[in-house]
């Protein structure tokens, strides 16, 4: 059996394996799947921990917060992986709405009009400096710094870069991005490169998210990392093997009583 297909069918048998197996509900913030694929679909592919996503787009949902909206705007950060720390700062990534789950309008502002939630970066350009160590929140200087997953650590261990320069853009939805929203913007991203989000569900008076549980953020589960998405078909039959084990498990309804 080709390397390949022997790949596809161990992840198939671990997402047999979950798929059986009850697991909780949790809460996992905002997002990043390829373009057309929802947050279920990607968690039934079994592909996370990061997220492969195409280097020309890629789709944010805000998959918690339970009632509340994210408070405009949400900050996306995009790291651009560096191969020498002497190397000149990349350009600012290209980004364009595209689809999206019934928005008026989505408003996208490379840099912000100004630095928010404590963070520091040019608002011109969105740099906001060479992560080369630490949390990636923190070191933007977001207050509370959110998810302690997206580190150096995690960041390093994938597809051999060790630096990112970091951009920031400011996306605003009308109406409120609130939870199971979602969006999809274009790009053009280099292999390697991570996308994730930051947002609050609550400001207090100094403009910061009013607390740890008011922070909204991406974990590096959940991280999008431009890399070699799953060809249509490989996702496809994933898909469909989930589908089937699901119907398979379903219980019947008893006399009487309708199906769901």
């Amino acid at each position: 059996m080709p390397v390949r297909f022997r790949t596809l069918a161990v992840r198939l048998a671990i997402l047999l394996v979950l798929i059986a197996a009850a697991s909780p509900a949790r809460a996992e913030l905002i997002r990043i799947t390829p373009v057309g694929v929802t947050v279920a679909q990607q968690d039934a592919t079994g592909f996370t921990d990061p997220v492969p996503i195409g280097g020309d787009g890629f789709r944010l949902t805000y998959h918690g917060g339970g009632p509340t909206h994210i408070i405009d705007p949400l900050e996306l950060i995009i790291g651009i992986p560096v191969e020498h720390l002497g190397d000149p700062v990349s350009t600012t990534p290209p980004l364009s709405n595209d689809a999206n789950s019934g928005f008026t309008s989505i408003g996208i502002d490379v840099g912000d009009t100004a630095t928010r939630y404590g963070g520091s970066w040019n608002t011109t350009t969105g740099y906001a400096g060479r992560f080369t160590t630490g949390k990636v929140y923190a070191f933007i200087g977001f207050n509370p710094d959110a998810s302690d997953s997206e580190n150096y650590s995690n960041w390093s261990g994938v597809g051999g870069f060790s630096m990112w320069d970091l951009f920031v853009f400011s996306l605003r939805f009308d109406p409120d991005m609130t939870h199971g929203s979602w969006a999809e913007f274009d790009t053009n991203l280099p292999g390697g490169s991570y996308v994730v989000g930051y947002g609050c569900t609550k400001i207090n008076s100094s403009g910061l998210c009013k607390n740890e549980g008011a922070t909204e953020s991406t974990p590096f589960t959940f991280a999008g990392n431009v890399t070699n998405v799953p060809e249509p078909a490989s996702l496809s039959l994933l898909l469909l093997g989930a589908g089937l084990l699901a119907a398979r498990r379903r219980p019947r309804a008893s006399a009487g009583q309708p199906r769901e």
